[in-house]
This record gives structure tokens, sequence and C-alpha cells, in this order.
């Protein structure tokens, strides 16, 4: 009998660690341990456990895996009614299924209203989808919500109002407040080092430059920003958008100083070291690239493969690049690009050229914009693929309207050849493709705003 009871018993105690827990389910969402969380969250969702149903919401929202984004809309649109503000996320994934900016101005709406109450909550939500819809708002409306938010006060609103401007920095104003708010709150929000080294690098000023670079690495020993930020200010320093001469002993030094803890700034590292061999370091390119690699990062598997097609600081290894680009295609626009190279270097036969546009096409669809022009060239150049100008129009004028250098000059060429029946053709194939892209890719606020032929992608 006794043994019967101590088997009962053990039953029972197995039965109750199986059972979902809400708590638990929070605490693993919280620490990042999603699988875990999704087991003790879902079956109380389905219960109609409205907190469970908003934690497992943002779970699948943030984990972003195939599928999540339906399952995020059914919970977020089961629980926005006790969490309120979740009304942001929820609109952003029903813009990505229906792309209607109506969505998100309602959401907009409905985040003023909610403002009194959660105050940092509502106006850093609001500042961030005027960041990342910018034709939803227009600029009277985004600068009443970066007042308001100001006077509001907050660190949240601090950093949502200082994201936004950089998301319009191409607007001088806007760069000029975006540089003074981060000389004044530089130490609340560290990331502002790469906006303060970036200017300072526009004014052509070396020493400014220095000291900020000073105060970045100091923050970095006290543990106030991280080897990544570090990679953030580093790329400031070779940024070629910039217009003044790169910087890049100084990025190589503060990569160095990164590259330990972080495979982000390994792998731009070992870039730099491959496009500037004779930077002062004790570091190689190859074997930071290889370790970045291992670490898990695509970027690093990007460049070897590069390297490796190319013979840069390695003989050259077709299979090998071939290996390396195919992983890094898997999740790198770039990569996707560069994979299309490959096939274009002859080493597919044949079809080289037909998977090269096949994989030109999806880099440019994900945005990754040089590869319309490439486009553009692939299907007047006579390359394997058949002509057509019509095609090499529609992908060349969206290469320009993206500011791709060289497209202006490949348009006028193909301008002057075509007839304007085949030239209005090539317009409204660009924009229903250039519609058809800004349903799924993130905004780009300059190109709302500015950019040539802007007429016809309205």
């Amino acid at each position: 009998m006794r043994g019967l009871i101590t088997l009962l018993a053990l039953a029972f105690s197995s039965a109750s660690l199986a059972l979902p827990d809400l708590e638990r389910g929070i605490r693993y969402y919280k620490d990042g341990r999603y699988e875990a969380a999704e087991a003790d969250l879902a079956p109380l969702a389905e219960k109609g456990y409205v907190e469970a149903a908003h934690y497992l919401a943002r779970l699948y929202y943030r984990r972003e895996g195939e599928g999540d984004a339906e399952r995020a809309l059914r919970w977020f649109g089961e629980s926005v009614d006790r969490y309120p503000l979740d009304i942001a996320e929820l609109a952003r994934l029903r813009f990505a299924r229906d792309g209607d900016l109506a969505i998100i101005r309602e959401a907009a709406d409905r985040l003023q209203l909610m403002a009194p109450r959660h105050r940092d909550e509502a106006w850093a939500k609001l500042l961030k989808l005027a960041r990342d819809f910018p034709q939803a708002f227009d600029a009277d409306a985004t600068n009443r919500l970066i007042a308001r938010a100001l006077e509001h006060g907050g660190e949240k609103n601090l950093r949502a109002v200082i994201g936004l401007y950089k998301s319009y920095r191409h607007v001088p104003a806007n760069r000029k407040a975006l540089v003074e708010l981060c000389e004044a709150h530089r130490a609340v929000e560290p990331n502002c080092y790469t906006e303060l080294v970036r200017e300072a690098r526009r004014r052509d000023a070396p020493e400014a430059v220095d000291t900020y670079l000073g105060e970045a690495r100091r923050a970095f020993d006290r543990g106030r920003i991280d080897a990544d930020e570090l990679d953030d200010i580093a790329s400031a320093l070779i940024d070629d958008d910039i217009g003044t001469a790169p910087m890049s002993q100084r990025a190589a030094d503060l990569l160095a100083k990164a590259q330990a803890g972080s495979r982000r700034a390994r792998a731009r590292l070992g870039a730099l070291l491959l496009d500037e061999p004779n930077l002062e370091t004790e570091h190689e390119a190859i074997a930071l690239l290889e370790s970045a690699l291992k670490a898990g990062s695509p970027d690093a598997g990007l460049e070897l493969g590069r390297a490796y097609l190319n013979g840069d600081q390695v003989d050259v290894d077709p299979d090998r690049a071939l290996e390396l680009l195919e992983q890094a295609a898997q999740v790198l626009p770039a990569g996707t690009y560069s994979l299309a190279k490959y096939h274009l270097r002859g080493y597919s036969g044949h079809r080289g050229p037909l998977q090269a546009a096949e994989l030109l096409l999806k880099a440019a669809r994900n945005g990754y914009a040089r590869a319309d022009l490439d486009l553009a060239r692939l299907f007047t150049d006579r390359v394997g693929v058949a002509d057509d100008p019509v095609k090499a129009y529609a992908f060349a004028l969206i290469a320009s309207r993206n500011g791709v250098r060289g497209a202006e000059e490949r348009l006028a060429e193909l301008d002057a050849a075509m007839d304007r029946g085949d030239v209005n053709r090539a317009k409204t194939m660009a924009r229903k493709e250039w519609t058809a892209r800004r349903r799924v890719l993130p905004a780009d606020p300059q190109l709302a705003m500015n950019g040539p032929h802007r007429e016809i992608f309205q």
C-alpha cells in the first residue's frame, strides 16, 4: 500500500509540473526563452486568459518565425482592449498584411488619446510610428508630436525623438536638432556618439571626432555602452555617404577594442582589413572573419565568400565561395546580390545569367538597392538574358529613385533609344513594382519626401 501511495504521489507531482504556469511563462518570455514561454502561455491563451494572450502576442511579434505574424495578429486582437498600447504593434502587423495607411493613422489617433494617461510609452510609440511610416504623417503633425514628447520629458521619449530625427537626418534642420539633442543628452543616450562622430566627420573636424571617441571608449570601459555600439561608431568613421575622407585607422582601432565582445565588430574589422590591408593592427582579416563566422555572423560569411570569389588574401576557390554565399543569401540581401555575381562569373554554365537575374530580383525586392541597376544592365547588355529595354528602364528608374549611382546615366541612355510608348509602359511597370515593395520593406523617410522621379512613384 505504501508503495502505491508513493507512486500516486509521484504521478500527481509529475502531472502538476506539466501544467501551464502564467507567471513562469511570462518569466520565460522576458528571459528570451520563447519556446518554453510558448508552452506555458499558449494553452492559457486558448482558455481565455487575456494576460497570457498579451504576452503570447508579444512573443510571436518578436520571434518573427514562419507564421508568427499571423499568430501575433490573432492574440493582439484578443488582448488589445485590456492592453490598449499594443495598438501600435497590431497596426504594424495589419499594415504589413493590408498595406493601408489608414490603419497607421487610426492607431496614431488612439495613442494620442491615451497619451495623458500613458505618457512616456504612448508618446514613444507615436514617434516610432512617425519614424517608420512618414507617409502617414504630415510635417506639422510630426513636429507637434516631437514638441509634446519633449515637453513631457522622460528617457523613453527622448530616445524616441532622437530615433525619429535620425531617420530624417537628411533634412538639415533635423540634423541640427539631432546633434543638439545628442550633445546635451549623450549621458542618457550613449548611442548618440555615433551621430556626434558622424557630424564631426561631416564638418571635417578630426579633433572633435577624437574627443567623442575618447568619451565612447571610457563609456565602454564603464559598461555604459556595449561592443556593438562601438561597432556602430566605427561604421560612422568609414561611411562613404558622409562626404569626407573615411577615418579607417581610427575605425580599425575602435573595432580592435570591440571585436572580442561583438562578432559584428569582428566581421567589420575583417572586412575593413580586406579592403585596406595596410592598416596598423595585430589582427588578420581572414582569421577574424573565420572566427566571426564560427560565432554565427552572416556578415562574416558574406565577406569570406567574396574573398574566395575574388582572391582577396586567399586563393580563388569558387566552391568555397559558393558554399559561403549560399549561406549568406539565406539571411542577407547583400548575400543574395553577391551570389548573383558568382553566377555571372560563368561558374554555373549557360544558366548562370538566368540564375543571376532571379537572385538580383530577390535582392532588390528585399531592399538591396544596387541590384536594380544590375538588373537594368542585365536586360540590355546581352549577357545570356533576353534583351528587354522596358524592364531595363523600369529597374533603372527604381534604382534612380533609391539614389543608386549610375542609374540616371543608364536611364538617359535608355530614354534616348526607346519610343514614348515603351517608356510609359516602363514607368507603369516601375510604379507597380515599387508599390508592391513598399508594402513589405521598411519606409525610407528620405524617399518619401525627396528623391528623383517622385511624381512617378506617388
